[in-house]
């Protein structure tokens, strides 16, 4: 695992993985305020039979306009 890099400002889920991996698709709207803005994320795995916590790395989003 790795370090929690962001805040638990929005959750989304639970997913259950099926293959090993989960997208999440989040929509985000064609407006020209939102260029510029940033998104953060991060997957965390509860694994209740092992009793462990296992984190993703980070990752940070610019959103753009076209």
């Amino acid at each position: 695992g790795c370090a929690l890099s962001n805040s638990a400002d929005a959750i989304f889920g639970p997913t259950i993985p099926v293959t090993g991996s989960v997208d999440i698709t989040l929509p985000i709207v064609n407006d020209p305020i939102l260029a510029g803005a940033q998104l953060h994320a991060q997957v965390a795995e509860i694994d209740a039979a092992f009793g462990s916590l296992w984190t993703s790395n980070g990752v940070s989003l610019t959103v753009g306009v076209r």
